[in-house]
């Protein structure tokens, strides 16, 4: 039974926050492309005003619904602004979160990589004893046939006092 990695308790730290910073970094991901698709729709939006401030200026001249129109308009491109800046801020939050997991992981693999190691050691050293149980035992052996064999040349000699 190979013994318990020293730093296991870091690895397991490590490994947690792996995952959290993989939530996280969904999240904003997420965030991110809601941000972009409201976007785009309000660029719709926008494209829609366009349209139909262009009608308003051909033929009659109606300067009420100009006038709004032109105040939505406005409102519009200032919100368009905003989501800018929030996409911008929420590309720059995903960046961050990609790179501190990005460093996360390497850190986790490092830590992997060392209790790899560490089981490699102790596998080698059981190894390095098991040849030399077998060692032992074929030079044990070998001895005890080396000597029956030399009972077996040299006859019984017995004294007698």
């Amino acid at each position: 039974m190979p013994p318990k990695f020293s730093l296991q308790n870091v690895l397991d730290y490590r490994h947690s926050k792996v995952e959290k910073l993989e939530v996280v970094l969904g999240h904003l991901q997420n965030q991110l492309q809601n941000a972009r698709e409201q976007l785009a729709a309000i660029e719709v939006q926008k494209q829609s005003l366009l349209v139909e401030l262009g009608s308003y200026q051909h033929g009659d001249l109606n300067m009420q619904k100009i006038l709004q129109a032109r105040s939505f308009l406005k409102k519009i491109q200032k919100g368009i602004d905003r989501q800018k800046i929030e996409i911008e801020r929420l590309a720059v939050e995903t960046e961050n979160a990609r790179l501190a997991l990005v460093q996360a992981k390497q850190d986790e693999i490092a830590l992997e990589k060392l209790s790899q190691k560490e089981l490699q050691v102790y596998t080698d050293r059981v190894n390095m004893r098991e040849k030399q149980q077998q060692d032992d035992i074929y030079i044990s052996q070998a001895h005890a046939a080396s000597e029956k064999k030399m009972r077996e040349r040299v006859p019984n000699v017995r004294f007698v006092f």
